[in-house]
This record gives C-alpha cells, sequence and structure tokens, in this order.
C-alpha cells in the first residue's frame, strides 16, 4: 500500500511545486478570508474579450452581467468557451442530470490545480490527512474489481455502494476501517447513514480515533446522522457544498448548518428567488456564483438552481463569506394553500420534522397536485404514523385533500445513486 507520504509526495511533484500555495490559499479562505475583487474583475475583462456570449455584451458593470443558467449553456457550449482554448486538451466534466439538464464543462489546467488544492484544503480544514485513507460511499456503477483494487492501492480509498447495494456486509468495512485509522468517511448522507445505523444496530464497537472526519455530500443530513456520528466516532460531521460544473464551493465547519466559502476561488451573491436583484440582508435566495478560476469556460453568475443566505451576526452584520440555510435544488418546492391564493414553501420544512420521527428510516413525499399527496415510507406500517405525518403536512402547508401512503422496502434513488426525499409533479407554467 502505499503511504500517505509518498502519494503526498508524488502529488507535489506532478504539480511541480504548485499544489501547496493553492491549498493553502484556499485553507485560508475557508477560515476567514473576505471576498477577492481584483480577481473577479480578472476574470470578467477576459471573458468580456475572449468569450463570444460576453463579447457581445460590450462594456458593463458586474452587476449588469446576465444571469446564467444550465439550460442556457448548454443550448449554446460554443458561445461560452473562450478563444485560443482547443476543447479536446481540455478537461470535461459532466453532471449526472439529476435535475433533467445533464451537460458538459471544460476546464483548463489552472482551473484543475485549484480543484486539487481545494480538496487538500479542505481536508486539512476539517483535520484530516488528504492523502489517508478514505472511505467513499456511493452509487459507484460498474467501478470492476480490479479498479476497486487499484483505488485501494494508489489512493487508499475504499469504494463502498451502501447497505443495499454492496455485497460487502456492514462488518467487512468496518473491518477495514480498523485496519486503516485516521480515515475519512464520506459519500452520499444517506449512504453514510445506513451504514452507520447498521453498525450501530449491531453492537459494533468503533475505536477512537479510527474515524477523523465524518463528510457528507449531495443530500441533507439528518438529525439522526449527526447523533450516529458523535455516537459512534466522537466527531461532528461536516457538510460539503459543490457541483460538479465548478468543484468544492464551501464547507462547513463545528457548526453543519453553516458553510464556509472558499473565497479564494468563488464570488457568491444571493439574488431573489424571482428576480436578479439583490436579496435582502439574510433573506434566502438563489445562490449565484461566479468562478474566478476557469478562463477555458467561464461561468460568471451562474445560477446553481439552490437556495440559500448568508450568515448575519448578532450584531447584523451580514457575512459574504459564509451561507446558511443550503436548501438544495429550486425544483424541491411545495405548492400550499389552494388556487386562489397559492404559496410556495421549501421541502427542507417538512424533511426537518419528518426526520425526528426514530420509526422512519427512510421517506420520499411526493406532491401530484395542489393538496394532493403520497408520502413513501420505509418504516412499520401503522395508523399513528401515518396520523402524525398528515398532521405535519397540514402544519406546514395547510388543509390537504388527499394524503395516501406507500410502504416500502427501500425508496428509489434517482440514476445518480442519490435518494429524493421530495419530488413534485406539478408541471410549471412556462
Amino acid at each position: 500500500m502505499i503511504g500517505s507520504s509518498l502519494r503526498h509526495t508524488a502529488a507535489v511533484a506532478l504539480t511541480r511545486g504548485q499544489l501547496e500555495p493553492v491549498a493553502a490559499e484556499v485553507e485560508a479562505a475557508l477560515r476567514g478570508g473576505q471576498p477577492t475583487p481584483a480577481k473577479r474583475i480578472a476574470i470578467m475583462k477576459h471573458a468580456l474579450e475572449q468569450v463570444p456570449f460576453y463579447r457581445r455584451l460590450g462594456e458593463v458593470a458586474f452587476i449588469d452581467l446576465p444571469v446564467v443558467d444550465k439550460a442556457l449553456i448548454r443550448a449554446s457550449q460554443d458561445d461560452f468557451l473562450a478563444a485560443g482554448f482547443d476543447r479536446s486538451k481540455l478537461a470535461a466534466t459532466h453532471t449526472s442530470g439529476s435535475t433533467g439538464i445533464p451537460f458538459t464543462t471544460y476546464q483548463d489546467g489552472a482551473k484543475v490545480l485549484r480543484h486539487r488544492g481545494s480538496l487538500v484544503a479542505n481536508y486539512r480544514f476539517v483535520g484530516a490527512d488528504p492523502w489517508g485513507p478514505f472511505l467513499h460511499t456511493k452509487q459507484w456503477g460498474t467501478l470492476t474489481s480490479r479498479q476497486r483494487w487499484v483505488m485501494q492501492l494508489t489512493k487508499n480509498h475504499f469504494a463502498y455502494a451502501g447497505v443495499h447495494q454492496d455485497p460487502r456486509p456492514p462488518a467487512a468495512i468496518a473491518g477495514w476501517l480498523k485496519r486503516h485509522p485516521g480515515a475519512v468517511a464520506m459519500g452520499y448522507s444517506s449512504y453514510l447513514e445506513g451504514l452507520f445505523r447498521a453498525w450501530d444496530e449491531s453492537g459494533l464497537s468503533i475505536p477512537p480515533g479510527t474515524v477523523r472526519a465524518v463528510v457528507g455530500i449531495s443530500e441533507p443530513a439528518s438529525p439522526f446522522l449527526t447523533i450516529l456520528t458523535k455516537r459512534l466516532f466522537g466527531v461532528s460531521p461536516r457538510m460539503r457544498y459543490s457541483n460538479m460544473e465548478m468543484g468544492l464551493i464551501a464547507f462547513s465547519g463545528e457548526d453543519m448548518s453553516v458553510y464556509h466559502i472558499d473565497t479564494s476561488s468563488f464570488h457568491v451573491e444571493i439574488l431573489e428567488v424571482d428576480s436578479n436583484r439583490p436579496a435582502d440582508p439574510g433573506q434566502s435566495g438563489r445562490i449565484i456564483v461566479t468562478d474566478l478560476t476557469n478562463r477555458a469556460m467561464p461561468l460568471l453568475r451562474y445560477d446553481t438552481g439552490d437556495l440559500g443566505r448568508f450568515v448575519v451576526s448578532n450584531d447584523g452584520v451580514l457575512d459574504r463569506s459564509r451561507l446558511t440555510d443550503i436548501q438544495g435544488r429550486r425544483l424541491d418546492v411545495i405548492h400550499a394553500g389552494d388556487a386562489e391564493h397559492p404559496r410556495r414553501l421549501h421541502a427542507l420544512q417538512i424533511w426537518g420534522l419528518t426526520t425526528r420521527i426514530s420509526e422512519i428510516r427512510q421517506f420520499q413525499l411526493r406532491q401530484h397536485s395542489l393538496g394532493h399527496f403520497t408520502w413513501i415510507l420505509n418504516a412499520p406500517a401503522s395508523a399513528e404514523l401515518e396520523g402524525r405525518l398528515r398532521a405535519i403536512l397540514e402544519a406546514v402547508v395547510g388543509p390537504t385533500e388527499q394524503c395516501d401512503f406507500t410502504y416500502v422496502d427501500e425508496v428509489p434513488v434517482l440514476a445518480s445513486g442519490k435518494r429524493q426525499f421530495f419530488v413534485n409533479e406539478i408541471e410549471e407554467s412556462p
């Protein structure tokens, strides 16, 4: 097995010594960095001069740049590629397509280096060894046994597909961790919780120091994941805010609800949900991100599709370097009220209350139309449970016309392997 120090040495050598300075800059930003206007001005100037989409705008201020999104870029991808870059020589990233709009972005060498440095910085930020052992749990698809072996040999990464998909028993995964102390356990939050539940319910003991950090990605963490992480390992879980298009945007600190933005790599804005005006200080809105590094395909004022807000201190000071209340895709919106007085609520208002019910292992809420819902539950069937869930729904949404229940052994996941806890089947008006 290749050791941590050797992997570190190889990584530094492969980047010709550039990795550590980038990692140090990112880590400093996570620990208290402020917005970097010089970088924002530089990437905007480059885009206005070299990128067809932006060049057609002429001289504009940053705040007057159009907000772009995945659908717009996908429809005219060549318009967003900068002059002088050969697509065949760029790194390509592909979205999972869980939003229904898969697309490809291209990254130059500086962006690839920035991403690698960001990975190093993020794991140091949570007190972990970036080149140490990793338990990585998600849907791995067609990963072969040989590929798994190579991952373990070269990276010391153990690829695990979750308790319902991986043939290896949870006890075997715990055994690997015990042989590789100081590990990071990372992956889809629901996959981590499923594994930790299995260990907890079997009474399996994990020696102190076996797991140094737990990092959830892609899905919100339930309160039970926090409880299990502290009970099993004595650490608080951390959450990562990232996307395939841009990379690691923010990472939570000890307070899992507060995300520290990598201000050395990204400029973040919060805009109103229904307009491109800045949201009021401390108000939730659309998370808009500008990548400060990628000159091959600059993404300026990119609408991530997520909602969140900047942190406001007890003294009322807005902190643009930290995000909170990140609420996932705007597709996760419940239609409440009635036809004459419609309201929109984010599904996390339901999720937070539902995760407190210990009998529920997994759930998904589907909205078919205004006032019509179905709960899909991995839980013991009971009239009492159904009554509690109806009460939660009516307390948040208001009176419902129909609320059905379906019990399953496993709540279905998306093609990407992520579990979607709310599905809105109402077609949006154009």
